[in-house]
């Protein structure tokens, strides 16, 4: 009897030590919020820079941030939109602009956080960027969606018990470290720019193809264009149309490098039809409620910019539109924001070869020009179409 006693009081013991320890955990991990999912607290020098959306918590934070925030403008998109346009930009001065895009996102995810975004905010502009990568189905949601209000409800047990773990305690202890050891958060309203100079452009250019697009089953390795994710875009498009929200819309200008590999990969039919496919959905959306259909340019191609020479092997040396053939700089992406906003205005020192309007009416010529330009850049720059190949070949053979 007293054995069975001393079990039963032993047992209460620990279940009153465990549910009290899991208690403390619990309100301290609240109290310093690494993700900023409460902020009901704000001790400075303790949890006021939110650290860890720099590294891995970039999803939750985010959400966060569009939850407790406000903001008229958003800007959509994957890693070169987030290094390159600035919310801060001139262009959106009179806007509370939040720069919303993701790394290794893909338009699944992005619909999900354009409606995050369309709950929680009275949206009146969205700047979308467009990259062929993300309408393959191969690219999955990545990094930290999973735990943030983009996927789960705000205080279901799927949120809640992030906050029990052991896991976030480790992170708001790193949080209190970081704040004081002086450390900032490398992001301004969602803008997480890009940190050091690049210091060799040509190892740069050849390490994204090898170590992503060329061998990478979500990127282009093993594209699989789909049409589900044709079908999200054009949900954005008809629900900016449907609600007055202004919409830009623009492909990505990446590098004549990174076309080359879309050609050798035997990618550029499907390139072409994709940017056939988005003019189509655009005008289509706008006929059915009669308005005017949103502006789409085409920055990619091969022109001025996205033909900038690349330092040779061995060469030290600079460049300003480029860090590798996949992201554009943030002097680049300034540029396009001018242009997009100040249409029909020209933009001072911008070659006349940059950035074409696409329609229904002149998409098949614009894309014959591109197809004509690819022909001139394969003579003038056979080096680099070369040392592409080269480099397709070598990720292709087997290994012995």
């Amino acid at each position: 009897m007293k054995e069975n006693l001393s079990f039963k009081t032993y047992s209460i013991s620990y279940i009153i030590s465990l549910g009290l320890l899991l208690a403390s955990v619990f309100i301290f991990n609240i109290a310093i919020d690494p993700y900023g999912d409460f902020r009901l607290i704000n001790i400075q020098g303790i949890n006021t820079e939110k650290i860890l959306a720099d590294s891995g918590g970039e999803r939750r934070s985010k959400a966060n941030d569009i939850t407790y925030g406000e903001y008229d403008t958003i800007i959509l998109g994957t890693s070169r939109a987030l290094r390159t346009l600035d919310p801060n930009h001139p262009v959106f001065k009179n806007r509370k602009a939040y720069n919303l895009s993701l790394r290794g996102s893909n338009i699944y995810e992005i619909y999900q956080v354009y409606n995050y975004a369309r709950k929680k905010q009275a949206l009146k502009t969205v700047v979308f960027p467009l990259d062929f990568l993300t309408f393959t189905d191969k690219r999955t949601v990545s990094g930290d969606f999973k735990s943030s209000q983009f996927y789960l409800k705000p205080y279901s047990w799927g949120f809640l018990k992030y906050n029990l773990s052991i896991d976030q305690l480790f992170l708001s202890l790193k949080t209190i470290k970081n704040n004081l050891e002086g450390i900032k958060a490398n992001n301004s309203s969602g803008f997480m720019p890009f940190g050091k100079e690049v210091e060799d452009y040509r190892k740069a250019f050849d390490g994204i193809l090898t170590g992503n697009f060329l061998v990478n089953q979500q990127t282009y390795a093993g594209y699989s264009y789909s049409q589900n994710r044709l079908d999200l875009f054009r949900k954005i498009v008809a629900d900016c149309l449907a609600n007055d929200i202004e919409l830009y819309l623009f492909i990505s200008p990446v590098h004549a490098r990174q076309l080359e590999a879309i050609s050798i990969m035997g990618l550029f039919p499907t390139f072409e039809q994709w940017k056939q496919d988005l003019v189509t959905i655009v005008e289509e959306e706008a006929t059915k409620l009669n308005k005017p259909a949103p502006l789409l340019w085409d920055f990619s191609g091969y022109n001025s910019i996205t033909t900038e020479a690349i330092p040779l092997p061995g060469e030290t040396g600079t460049m300003q539109w480029y860090r590798e053939s996949s992201h554009y700089s943030k002097k680049l992406g300034d540029i396009l924001l001018d242009i997009i906003f100040n249409y029909p205005q020209k933009v001072a020192g911008v070659s006349e070869d940059f950035g074409t309007i696409i329609t229904t009416k002149n998409i098949e010529e614009h894309l014959t020009k591109i197809r004509q330009a690819q022909k001139q850049y394969q003579i003038d720059h056979s080096f680099e179409v070369s040392e592409v190949t080269r480099l397709f070949t070598g990720v292709s053979s087997p290994k012995n």
